[in-house]
């Protein structure tokens, strides 16, 4: 069972005792206990424990506190078993054990309590524990040993408990088990600085006023014992002498009256005095506090041209003080050493004091600067009124090395809340002592690298190695093996460039590559190394081979670009200006990879591409039955089937709607160019017989809204064509029409001319007297004369046997009419004569013209008949 009392102190400890039927029989451990204590009833008299006089006991655990008399009452049932009936046992049932506070981990309590029990075998094995309870977890037993020893340094605080009580229980192999009490009793050690209590800051009048102050303070370290005695003194001042403070009882006196005038103006009749409360242990330890004693000015006498009355009342305004003194350091110039290689190590110690008199004005703050302040660490410590200690000391990360700086030079300032911001400064030698931490070095002098040229040999020394050891004082033994020497093989340019071979097919789609874009690659390398191993790419010519063979050279139209991956080069080939869509046929682009050696001939390498173009002619139309959106959102199906259907690569050229005004069955149509991996592209036949073959593929893209395979575009852009040829043939047979009606126009006005004038040539016959006959013979037909233009059938002589009617010229009708000058012909006559002439029967065939005219001649010339005829079957005037 437990017992648990929550005071503290005395008032926690209670006593434990029994009670009941069977008390007698049994006691209760421990007897004693403070706060919380496991309680145990123990046999006390194993004689009237006999399992066979009684097998069920009773007893009352009655505990009672020791201060108040309060007390608890709890009823135990023991039930008797006839087993093992001896049980380990301790010689006191209450051991006094001392030892000190704060003692390390491990530091032996006690080893010298041990129980015992007179049975063997397991019945006599005894184990030690530590009962649960107030302290257990500070201390700790050994379980074969009995030695208890410290588990917790830290909670071993006499400040906090100064006593304990353990309970250490002993057990038998057979679980029987006795106890007994540790008190355990801490000695006080001098851990606890002395603490004032309250600040002090008083007024008194001068001449009539005393100073009586009673300081306060207390360590609450053991009391009645040097490490809790206190002792007051009085630090030096400058007016310390002034004063005096008891060294037991810490009241601060004045000597005598104090004077306001003899104070120094600046401090305003404020004195600062530091007392130090230290205490007697050891070591000692002590606290500063500082005492402020305002000296004002004292009351006005009879004599006094001021009444009581006429006293400034703000005394502050009189006693205000003036920031006007700079901190001031104990030395000019500080000279610390400290040894490498140790950090956190405390370097050294400034003072500074600060002639103001209020805290505010002669609050004093350190800076550190200097090339390597960074190294260091500054602790400021308020010493006593208008002084401050710094604290140089090496972070707990940062170590000094010699061998990098030996000693560091620094600037040390102190100032105050200064307005004007002015400080005093001090300077600072930090010298770092050497300690043998650095390992033997090569001279890095003789380490310099050598440089032998590849493919030549060297004999005899190469270099010689220098050692050392930057540590001062330092005995060289052996060599050190933490140098390296590099030995440079030379390159020189003895490999050519070369090109790695590619399996690509470079394809050029000329409509749709734009200058700048690249279209082809290659790769090369170089064995050498450094500039003997840089290649640079150029193009040395580009040829066209057109389909026929036909080369044609071109200039200008690609560049190469070198980039480089590690040791792989990459000639990037760009288009420099836009190709013609038309040309059909393959580029052969010569490249050169030339490497650029800084002593010595370039070598180089030549490869030559084949570019292969792809042609307007093989660009496709496809028409859709969706608008260009849709057909743009669906466009990675579209391309996955007619990649699938074709196994060719697709480029895509562009998507458009159809305007609304051309009947087409399509919304939209998309270019394209299906092009093979060795160059070659497909046509609109050959599409069409593809796409038809892979059936999978075609209803894909008839789902997708493939409507017209480029039949209707090819259809819609030959339509300008075929109207040119059907408006050119129009117009051919529109000239043909024209030249064949003119023609026979002019034949038709021929005709009538010579009509027209053989009728006139036969009115001119009527008229001619019978028997006249012209000087020469006349052309039949005609009223020209052989002289002039003979018949050719008369076989007469002539000069030209073409007809008058066969020429452009009019020169030839004015000699005809003039022929008839002599011959007038009275037209109206004439006509007269003609109606009188009886008509023709409309069934009469008409005759031949020319006997016509004859035979009418006859009767015309009153019944005289001269037979005079010319007949030639082979001229039929009725055609003129």
């Amino acid at each position: 069972m437990v017992v648990y009392d929550p005071d503290k102190g005395n008032n926690g400890t209670f006593l434990l005792s029994l009670g009941g039927p069977d008390a007698e029989a049994f006691s209760v451990s421990p007897e004693r206990a403070a706060g919380s204590s496991d309680v145990q009833v123990l046999v006390r008299a194993p004689a009237m424990v006999d399992y066979e006089r009684k097998t069920v006991m009773l007893v009352q655990v009655m505990a009672i506190d020791s201060v108040s008399g309060n007390s608890s009452v709890a009823l135990v049932t023991i039930h008797l078993r006839d087993i093992n009936d001896h049980r380990p046992t301790f010689p006191h049932s209450l051991y006094n054990i001392r030892v000190w506070e704060h003692s390390a981990n491990g530091t032996v309590v006690t080893n010298s309590i041990h129980a015992f029990d007179p049975d063997t075998g397991e019945g006599g094995r005894i184990t030690y524990s530590l009962l649960p309870g107030n302290g257990a977890e500070i201390f700790k037993v050994d379980p074969d040993s009995g030695m208890v020893t410290v588990r917790n340094s830290v909670l071993l605080d006499r400040e906090k408990q100064a006593e304990y009580y353990l309970t250490l229980q002993a057990t038998d192999g057979e679980n029987l088990s006795a106890s007994t009490t540790l008190h355990i009793i801490l000695l006080d050690i001098n851990d606890n600085w002395p603490v004032v209590s309250g600040s002090y800051n008083i007024f008194v009048q001068e001449e009539d006023g005393d100073v009586l102050i009673s300081l306060q303070a207390q360590d609450n370290d053991q009391p009645n014992t040097n490490n809790s005695r206190l002792h007051f003194s009085l630090l030096p001042g400058p007016y310390s002498h002034n004063f005096s403070v008891g060294p037991d009882t810490g009241i601060l006196r004045n000597l005598g009256p104090l004077d306001r005038e003899a104070i120094e103006p600046t401090l305003g009749g404020r004195i600062v005095l530091t007392v130090l409360v230290a205490d007697c242990g050891m070591p000692v330890l002590s606290t500063g506090v500082n005492v402020t004693i305002n000296v004002e000015f004292g009351k006005p006498t009879a004599n006094s041209i001021f009444g009581a009355d006429d006293l400034p009342s703000d005394t502050s305004d009189r006693q205000k003080d003036i920031n006007d003194n700079l901190p001031i350091f104990n030395q000019s110039i500080y000279s610390f050493s400290v040894k490498e290689r140790d950090p956190g190590k405390l370097v050294g110690v400034v003072k500074a004091w600060d002639a103001d008199q209020t805290e505010a004005n002669n609050r004093i703050s350190f800076s550190l600067t200097g090339s390597g302040a960074n190294n260091f660490l500054l602790q400021g410590l308020v010493l006593e009124s208008g002084g401050a200690g710094g604290f140089l000391r090496l972070p707990a990360d940062v170590s000094l090395d010699y061998e990098t700086q030996a000693s560091f030079y620094l600037t040390l300032s102190a100032e105050n809340p200064d307005p004007h911001g002015k400080e005093a400064s001090a300077q600072v030698l930090v010298a770092v002592e050497d300690v043998n931490d650095e390992p033997p070095t090569l001279d890095s002098a003789s380490l310099q690298g050598i440089r032998v040229a590849e493919n030549g040999s060297q004999h005899g020394l190469v270099a010689e190695l220098v050692p050392q050891d930057v540590d001062t004082m330092a005995q060289l033994e052996a060599y050190s093996d933490n140098g390296s020497l590099a030995i440079t093989i030379e390159d020189t340019n003895d490999n050519a460039p070369y090109f790695l071979p590619d399996n690509k097919t470079f394809v050029i789609i000329p409509e749709l590559v734009v200058p700048n874009q690249q279209v082809a690659s290659v790769q090369a390398r170089d064995n050498d190394s450094g500039n003997n191993g840089a290649i640079l790419f150029s193009i040395l010519q580009v040829d066209f081979i057109a389909k026929d063979g036909a080369m044609i050279p071109f200039q200008g139209f690609f560049r190469v670009s070198t980039s480089s991956e590690a040791n792989l080069f990459i000639g990037n080939i760009e288009l420099v200006t836009n190709l013609d869509s038309t040309l059909q046929g393959t580029y052969q682009v010569t490249v050169q990879a030339q490497d650029r050696p800084s002593v010595g001939p370039a070598q180089e390498a030549k490869i030559t591409l084949n570019l292969f173009t792809v042609d307007q002619s093989y660009r496709v139309r496809l028409q859709f039955s969706m608008n260009k959106e849709e057909v743009g959102a669906n466009m990675e199906e579209i391309t996955a089937a007619l990649v699938q259907a074709t196994r060719t690569t697709v480029y895509v050229v562009s998507i458009q709607d159809i305007e609304s005004t051309v009947r087409a069955r399509g919304r939209s149509y998309l270019d394209a160019y299906f092009v093979f991996s060795n160059g070659s592209a497909l046509t609109l036949d050959e599409l069409s017989v593809m796409i038809r073959n892979d059936q999978d593929s075609l209803t894909q893209l008839l789902q997708l809204g493939l409507v017209v395979l480029g039949s209707q575009e090819s259809q819609e852009s030959d339509l300008p064509k075929l109207l040119t040829n059907v408006i050119i043939g129009l117009g051919v047979a529109l000239l043909l029409i024209i030249v064949i009606m003119t023609t026979a126009l002019m034949c038709t006005r021929k005709s009538y001319r010579r009509k027209l004038r053989a009728t006139k040539a036969a009115k001119e016959a009527r008229r001619t007297a019978p028997g006249v006959m012209p000087s020469v013979s006349a052309i039949p037909g005609t009223n020209m004369y052989t002289t002039e233009r003979a018949n050719p059938v008369l076989n007469l002589p002539t000069k030209d046997l073409s007809f008058e009617s066969q020429s452009s010229s009019s020169d030839l009708d004015h000699m005809s009419l003039n022929s008839l000058d002599d011959n007038s012909v009275d037209v109206e006559k004439n006509e007269e004569k003609i109606k009188k002439e009886p008509t023709h029967s409309p069934t009469e065939q008409d005759g031949e013209p020319l006997s016509v005219v004859l035979s009418g001649r006859k009767t015309g010339t009153g019944g005289q008949q001269e037979k005079l005829s010319f007949t030639n079957a082979g001229l039929d005037t009725t055609d003129l």
